[in-house]
Order: C-alpha cells, then sequence, then structure tokens
C-alpha cells in the first residue's frame, strides 16, 4: 500500500448512490464502512483491532489465536476494500444505476481486497464505478487480468494509451473479419522511424517529441508480459506490421434502385481520433481523380497503423482508464502516414 494511512468513508451527506452501493457491497461481501470518517494509523487500528479479539467472546484459546494470527492480513483487506470504494465514489454518475449483481460483486472484491498498491487500486475503482454507472461490458475476464497487473505493467499500459488513436471501424471487415480488431489502436512504430526525430538539436521541439513519444513504448519485456496477461496482442511474424482495411466502407453504394441497381456512389471521409481531434486521411493515390469508377480501383485496400493492437479486454480497460495526451503528437503521426502515401488533415 502506498501508505499505511487510511481515512475511512465519511456517510455525511452523502448520495443516495453512495448509500446505495455501500449497502450492496455490504450485502455481498459483508464489508462495512465503520467508523465513519475516523482517519486512522494501520498499525493502530492493527492493535485495536486484535484487542477487540482479545476480549471477545470466544471461549476458545485456539480461535482467538488463529484470529490473532490473520488480523494483519484480515484489516489489510478490509482497508484495501475500502480505499477501492472511497476511489471509485467520486466517479459515480449522479443517476448510476447501480444494478451490480450481488455475485458480480463477490467475485469482484475476492480479488480486489488483495489490491494494495495505489495506483493500481485506482484502475479497480474504476471499474467498480462504471459497473454501477451501467455498463455492461465489463466481463469476469477483465477483472481475472487486473489481478495480474502489477504496478510497472499498470504504467507499460498507461503509456500505450497515451498514444492511442480511435480509427473508424469498417462494418463490413466486421462482419466477414475472423479476428476482433479493436477501433483503439497505439502508435508504435519501428525506432528507426521516430529516431529520425532525434537528429533534431537539443531542445528542438521535434527531438523532444521524440523522446517524449519514445518513453511511452514499453519495455520489450514489459509489453511481452502485456501480452502474456492478454491485454495486447502481437504480429505473429516479428518487425510485422498490423494492417487495418482502408477501402472498405469509404465506397458507398446505395442499392434502393429498381431492378437492385444502386443510384448514386459515394466516397466517404476516413477519419481518425486523437483525444478529440480528428484528421480526414486520403491517399496521395487519388490526388486529382474525380471519376469514382478510378477512384476506386486507386484507393488502397489497407493502412498500417503499428506493432501493437488491444485485445478485447485491453480495449475495455484502455476505455475506463483516464490519460493524457502528448501535445504535437500530430506531426509523429503525419510523419508516419505521409511515408506510407496518405495525406493527413487536421478537421
Amino acid at each position: 500500500m502506498a501508505g499505511d494511512g487510511f481515512s475511512l468513508i465519511s456517510l455525511d451527506g452523502a448520495s443516495d448512490v453512495v448509500i446505495k452501493l455501500l449497502d450492496m457491497v455490504k450485502d455481498a461481501v459483508g464489508w462495512v464502512a465503520s467508523p465513519h470518517g475516523a482517519q486512522i494509523d494501520f498499525n493502530d487500528a492493527l492493535v485495536v483491532y486484535k484487542k477487540s479479539i482479545e476480549d471477545g467472546n470466544e471461549a476458545d484459546g485456539i480461535v482467538k489465536a488463529a484470529k490473532m494470527a490473520s488480523a494483519r492480513k484480515d484489516l489489510r483487506k478490509y482497508l484495501n476494500t475500502g480505499k477501492i470504494i472511497s476511489y471509485a465514489i467520486p466517479v459515480l454518475d449522479e443517476d448510476a444505476k447501480m444494478e451490480v449483481d450481488s455475485d458480480w460483486l463477490a467475485y469482484f472484491f475476492d480479488y480486489a481486497e488483495n489490491i494494495s498498491d495505489d495506483s493500481i487500486q485506482k484502475i479497480w475503482a474504476r471499474i467498480l464505478a462504471e459497473q454501477c454507472n451501467g455498463d455492461t461490458s465489463i466481463k469476469r475476464t477483465l477483472i481475472h487480468i487486473l489481478s495480474l497487473l502489477d504496478s510497472r505493467t499498470a504504467k507499460a499500459f498507461g503509456k500505450l494509451c497515451r498514444i492511442t488513436f480511435k480509427y473508424p471501424l469498417m462494418p463490413i471487415y466486421e462482419h466477414f473479419g475472423t479476428k476482433f480488431l479493436s477501433e483503439y489502436i497505439p502508435l508504435v512504430i519501428g525506432s528507426k522511424i521516430s529516431g529520425l526525430h532525434l537528429a533534431f538539436p537539443e531542445g528542438h521541439e521535434l527531438r523532444n517529441l521524440a523522446l517524449e513519444y519514445r518513453a511511452c513504448i514499453p519495455e520489450p519485456n514489459d509489453i511481452a508480459i502485456l501480452q502474456e496477461i492478454g491485454l495486447i496482442e502481437l504480429p505473429e511474424k516479428r518487425e510485422t506490421t498490423f494492417e487495418y482495411p482502408f477501402n472498405f466502407g469509404l465506397v458507398h453504394h446505395d442499392y434502393s434502385g429498381k431492378g437492385n441497381k444502386y443510384k448514386s456512389t459515394t466516397i466517404q471521409d476516413y477519419i481518425v481520433e486523437y483525444f478529440g481531434v480528428k484528421y480526414r486521411i486520403t491517399p496521395k493515390s487519388i490526388e486529382g481523380c474525380t471519376d469514382l469508377e478510378e477512384i476506386q480501383e486507386k484507393l488502397p485496400k489497407t493502412i498500417k497503423f503499428g506493432t501493437v493492437k488491444f485485445t478485447t479486454v485491453g480495449e475495455s480497460l484502455y476505455k475506463m482508464i483516464p490519460s493524457e495526451h502528448i501535445d504535437g503528437f500530430d506531426s509523429m503521426f503525419r510523419f508516419y502516414l505521409n511515408g506510407q502515401e496518405f495525406n493527413v488533415e487536421e478537421i
């Protein structure tokens, strides 16, 4: 745990959703927020807890001895649970649905009570809050994987989140594809490409950008662990790049005409998003083309986006945890896509 001090949850002025959450946790796992609002030190609390055992009604000395032996572990689990709940409360929506199954809560806290790292507790708190808010995408698989996440691995995943773009998910590919393809994709590119920016002099903004970007690429060992626990996927062949379908969805046919002939054909924009900023990606191959059939022929089938992609669980976790963007990161993105013969325009 980051520190032994812990402020128990105060019910003074607590909202209805907070009271509901505490009642649900009490019913599911027996955790009670008491005493309310007291600032305690772990070691002092341990003394009080052990004394309560000594003064208890159990006649059997063996029972008391067993409880005393496990007192430190039990209290630690109690405080871990309390901290996660306290971190979850500010993330609760005022109109949170609070329709959480008791079995889900029991499963969640069976793992959560053993999490003592403060940064990891905040991730667990976010999961709990989103479940209470009504997110139905949180599966038990995510909870299990989170139980394998240590502080270093969590930081490595957080770094990937900082360099992640949202790509358009093409309905045709989604329907016929054989593998899951997340629409949230971290831009992990080769060191040779990002290293070109390091040629700029010390203090240059593009050099600083390259250094900040490279700091967001996890170490090979961390990448391996993220893959092993199921948050990311790597290409089957080393040093190859994942490709995303580019042409699917860009050409739109309206088949509502008589005789099953399309009335009109349009070329739709390919929009990529980075922390709320949208970019239009246009192939250089269609510059100056006006004929739709010619455009269709010249559209590239795929676009490369790097050597890492999220799994279903990784995508769920990415969408729940907050992360910070990198100022000026679009220049790195533009440079990478220009090398693939794409133009990038902020819209």
